[in-house]
């Protein structure tokens, strides 16, 4: 569970009149406060009193391990409401930075690059003891 900030994205379009792209807008004076209660690759729940609707588009920030903070950018896949506690919002990534992308996954799945032929030697024996426990054949 961390703590995190969302914020509304407004698509802005062009003036009448004008060409030109839409933009993306980040509403950064609408910031609410949020907690992920889950988190992968790909996306996260976000526990909230004031989650966004389906279909909306949010920028997300959150710390891991004390670190800068990781920022995504997604859309909400799907909300579950809940009476007193506002609910829960399920965000799908739609960008993010490698960067950023790699802190998730070594957090995720407690995967940290190995500095010693020691360290890699014994990552690759949780990850083959992992799958013996669970059934899973090894590669």
């Amino acid at each position: 569970m961390r703590a995190c900030f969302y914020y509304p994205i407004r698509i802005a379009e062009p003036d009448a009149g004008h060409k030109g792209d839409r933009k993306a807008v980040v509403e950064t004076n609408m910031r609410t406060l949020g907690t992920v209660v889950d988190l992968s690759a790909g996306g996260c729940a976000i526990q909230s009193l004031n989650p966004f609707d389906k279909g909306k588009l949010v920028m997300i920030e959150f710390d891991i391990e004390r670190q800068a903070a990781v920022r995504t950018f997604g859309k909400v896949m799907h909300v579950q409401r809940q009476k007193t506690r506002g609910g829960v919002m399920h965000v799908k990534f739609t960008r993010v930075t490698q960067q950023h992308l790699n802190r998730i996954s070594e957090f995720v799945y407690d995967f940290t690059r190995p500095t010693t032929l020691g360290q890699a030697r014994q990552q690759i024996d949780r990850s083959i003891s992992g799958r013996q426990e669970t059934g899973t054949p090894p590669r």
